[in-house]
């Protein structure tokens, strides 16, 4: 009864049983023996405080108070609640929601002592898995727990995107912009208007998210002059009607048929060598790169179709032939965790 008091101020039972959780309650807490938990969540605009003791109940109170957001990130209540609780789990992370992204604050020491001070930046981007196609899950944003059990102890901000249009990011993201590089301008206006800076981004994704993290990813250091480290799993890296004709690519037939009818048979960027070929000869120090594809035949023309690029490794695992299974092999061998260590934290990300 304490602890429902504190987390979410029930009414009071008949026999009076809630009135003595109360005293128990304020006599834990005087005695600093619980201490409250506190959480900032940005949700499109609207800044709102989440105080109290339990963080599901607390993240229940939120959902409740902003049912709209479960279209937000997650198809159903509980895997939102989950998210939320995480969050305040995290000691006092700053969240936000816009559109179809959710950002993750640093909270770790180091950060908290100096918070003008830049740090890195990861930027996790969906694939199509996550719409149940291939995996039937229903958290639309990829790799979220890898990523925050990878870097739990270390100061760096997550954010993670997701196409819920299943345009390969082309048409941009919701809440952010209608096209690529419109979203990464936000991205980084996003973090100036809460006073952050990046220091360095590591933009990571998986068949779709992986060729929206290869955009992404050149569109940084293209335009913003960011240093920007892509990891990318079985990417597609051209999307032009006749170019996926011509390979006979036809694993998503209706997508695909959807994005050229509402973008044109080559929409601007969908050929990734025109971002990783030339800007690549002068500027390999801000861009860089890895692909880590399998022996699926597409995967592998996708792949190496950036081959040329200087500033791209190609990383083939031939052992693994299935497209839909891949992160998911790489994950459960611990090998996802050591990709993005490397990427992030190696000086020299292609050597």
């Amino acid at each position: 009864h304490a602890l429902r008091y504190m987390s979410d101020g029930l009414h009071w039972s008949s026999d009076g049983s809630l009135l003595v959780g109360k005293y128990i309650a304020n006599v834990l807490i005087s005695q600093n023996i619980l201490k409250s938990k506190r959480a900032s969540f940005d949700v499109n605009g609207q800044n709102i405080e989440l105080v109290g003791y339990d963080s599901y109940r607390m993240a229940q109170r939120f959902i409740h108070t902003f049912p709209n957001v479960v279209g937000a990130g997650c198809d159903t209540e509980s895997c939102v609640v989950q998210t939320v609780a995480a969050a305040i789990e995290t000691d006092g992370a700053a969240s936000a929601v816009q559109g179809d992204m959710f950002f993750y604050q640093a909270t770790h020491k180091t950060f908290e002592q100096d918070p003008k001070k830049k740090i890195p930046l990861i930027i996790s981007l969906s694939s199509l898995g996550v719409f149940g196609q291939q995996n039937g899950s229903t958290n639309r944003y990829e790799f979220y727990n890898t990523i925050s059990n990878v870097f739990f102890n270390h100061s760096v901000h997550s954010l993670f995107l997701s196409d819920t249009q299943r345009r390969w990011y082309l048409s941009g993201v919701r809440g952010l912009g209608t096209n690529p590089a419109i979203v990464a301008d936000s991205v980084l206006s996003f973090l100036a208007q809460r006073d952050l800076e990046a220091s360095e981004i590591l933009v990571v994704g998986a068949s779709m998210g992986g060729f929206g993290a290869l955009l992404l990813g050149a569109l940084f250091a293209t335009r913003n002059k960011i240093p920007t480290s892509v990891l990318a799993f079985n990417p597609q890296t051209f999307l032009g009607q006749h170019q996926l004709n011509a390979i006979h690519d036809n694993r998503w037939p209706d997508l695909f048929a959807a994005m050229h009818q509402a973008l044109g048979p080559n929409p601007p960027f969908s050929d990734l060598i025109e971002l990783w070929g030339p800007f690549c000869q002068h500027n390999s120090s801000l861009l860089k790169g890895r692909i880590v594809y399998g022996s699926d035949t597409l995967d592998r023309i996708h792949a190496t179709h950036l081959a040329t690029s200087q500033c791209l490794k190609l990383d083939p695992r031939p052992e693994l032939n299935d497209h839909a299974s891949f992160t998911r092999s790489l994950r459960d061998s611990g090998e996802l965790a050591s990709l993005l260590l490397t990427a992030f934290f190696s000086s020299s990300f292609t050597q």
